[in-house]
């Protein structure tokens, strides 16, 4: 008789070989703890890290090479987001929470309103740079607030 689980183990690690991946990433954990695979993820995102600064600055030069060839002097900068492995729930709590710091800074009166409106807009991904037309509720608001004992 055959051991078909040793097989199969043995057929994974040759896979994963094959393909230069983890085996967690692959969802074949092999008997691993949970310490095991975030240890064997986070040696992933390293080789990932690795290749994205090659290809990093293969862009930075390939990008100021081109602006050169068309006449402006320049030197361009290429940069990746950094990897995050929290899910989309986690992200949102995390952002909620924030805004809610500058809320409660501005509302104790740590920070202006425009200061906080600035800081939201950036936490959301938006120009943090404010309109006329926002800055002007922004200041009624604000005096508002400070007629109220």
């Amino acid at each position: 008789m055959i051991d078909i689980k040793k097989l199969t183990d043995i057929i994974d690690t040759q896979m994963a070989t094959s393909l230069k991946t983890l085996l967690t990433i692959l969802s074949r954990h092999q008997r691993s703890t949970e310490t095991y695979s975030s240890i064997d993820t986070q040696i992933y995102i390293k080789n990932v890290e690795s290749a994205r600064s090659v290809t990093k600055r293969f862009w930075q030069r390939a990008f100021s090479l081109s602006s050169r060839i068309k006449g402006v002097q320049t030197y361009v900068e290429v940069d990746y987001l950094p990897i995050d492995l929290r899910s989309e729930n986690e992200v949102e709590r995390d952002r909620n929470s924030k805004i809610n710091n500058y809320i409660t800074a501005e509302r104790e009166s740590y920070i202006t309103p425009k200061e906080a409106a600035e800081e939201i807009r950036w936490t959301l991904g938006l120009n943090p740079n404010i309109s006329l037309e926002l800055i002007e509720m922004l200041e009624r608001k604000g005096k508002t607030n400070e007629s109220i004992p």
